[in-house]
């Protein structure tokens, strides 16, 4: 909610980024708005848990976290990663990509990653997609993606553009979700990590 809120008030700034067509072909320039955005987004995280540590009087190590977001604008889409984790995108040929974290957020051991209250700008992957190459979008931790998204992010599974075409139709319900979340299928062969998820679609005309 903090970091919503952030966002919201900044909504002029990112339009300047993320609404403006003359980036279009200026990779330097994007580069230095998305590094610029990558450590604003890092320190009021940081600020957040900060904040929130001492207010329920706690060590911020009880409250760490990792963190995803995209910002959809104009002319691109400002995606930033921080910890494990996938961003997912279907394009206009209903292909599905997957945006996986480098290596410095996967941490040094297996089941390990890289939390908002230790990161450095280091740790963050953040770049633009074009947001006319983008049908739908999803956001999901780790728990979703280690049985939905292969390690190497080369194989997706199917119902993620099943999700992505029902929600389109405004036919995906929050129980739909529930169920397979916590289905046999999905619990075999797990962590048990936190299983959370964001989807968002061009609304189909009917």
């Amino acid at each position: 909610i903090g970091m919503c809120r952030f966002f919201n008030s900044l909504n002029e700034e990112f339009q300047l980024f993320l609404d403006n067509y003359k980036l279009l072909n200026d990779e330097e320039a994007i580069k230095e708005k998305c590094d610029y955005w990558s450590l604003i987004a890092l320190n009021h995280a940081k600020g957040l848990l900060e904040d929130t540590a001492i207010l329920n009087k706690r060590n911020i190590k009880d409250l760490r976290g990792t963190l995803l977001f995209v910002i959809v604008g104009k002319y691109f889409t400002f995606h930033f990663q921080l910890g494990d984790g996938a961003i997912i995108y279907q394009n206009k040929n209903e292909e599905l990509k997957v945006i996986l974290p480098n290596e410095n957020s996967k941490g040094e051991f297996a089941n390990q990653t890289i939390f908002v209250d230790e990161a450095t700008i280091n740790d963050i992957q953040s770049g633009v997609l074009l947001s006319n190459e983008i049908n739908a979008i999803a956001l999901m931790s780790d728990g979703i993606t280690c049985k939905l998204v292969s390690t190497d992010g080369s194989k997706v599974a199917g119902r993620i553009n099943t999700w992505f075409d029902l929600l389109a139709n405004d036919n995906l319900t929050r129980d739909q979700l529930t169920s397979m979340f916590y289905s046999q299928e999905m619990s075999e062969k797990t962590n048990y990590d936190d299983r959370s998820i964001i989807l968002a679609t061009i609304k189909k005309a009917n």
